[in-house]
């Protein structure tokens, strides 16, 4: 997907980068985060498996929305957190699509559903200005699209990676922006607020 082979190996190499940087003072061990966020999720794929007996369509999930969700991290080491993250949206538009080489009667099928999310992710972060920590995300995500009744839903597990940045505005709460993508389907904007405690 895009240039994946080049991102990935950078964002886990810079990842490593800021795991090994010093300690700083906004970044403790033993602490725990809660955090709350909106998104912009984009989920581009097709589905490509019949949908009944007579094998006439393929589903296709191009479409994007806003999704809502909670994240948890615990930081055990100095400068690396542990994060698990879970989203949902809805009104996620599938339609229909003839597969390679089939002949489909020419009927045009929209359907919506729900769409969840949910990850686990390594968080390697460190202070670059005073209360200002960036960070990197790397791991495993598993993202479900439902459809039906007629067209196939869509899920899919894989890896994700990416970007972000958090603000203290105080000695418990910050902000956050990040951007996340898989190496699949997935592409998301996210910010969040949340406590460190």
């Amino acid at each position: 997907m895009k240039s994946a082979y080049y991102i990935i190996p950078a964002t886990i190499a810079t990842g490593l980068l800021l795991a090994m940087q010093p300690a700083q003072a906004q970044t403790l061990q033993n602490e725990w985060l809660f955090s709350a966020h909106t998104s912009y999720t984009s989920i581009d794929a097709t589905t490509r498996r019949t949908v009944n007996d007579a094998g006439l369509w393929w589903g296709e999930h191009d479409d994007s929305n806003m999704n809502y969700g909670l994240s948890v991290t615990y930081i055990p080491w100095r400068n690396l957190g542990v994060r698990a993250t879970y989203e949902r949206g809805s009104d996620y538009r599938t339609v229909n699509q003839c597969p390679d080489n089939g002949v489909c009667p020419a009927i045009l099928i929209t359907e919506s559903g729900s769409m969840e999310h949910f990850a686990l992710v390594f968080a390697p972060e460190f202070e670059v200005y005073r209360n200002t920590v960036a960070f990197v995300t790397v791991g495993a995500a598993r993202t479900e699209v439902s459809a039906g009744p007629l067209l196939p839903s869509y899920s899919e597990t894989d890896l994700i990676y990416g970007l972000g940045i958090s603000y203290q505005l105080s000695q418990a709460f910050f902000v956050s922006a990040e951007y996340q993508t898989t190496s699949s389907d997935y592409e998301t904007v996210r910010l969040s607020a949340g406590i460190r405690f």
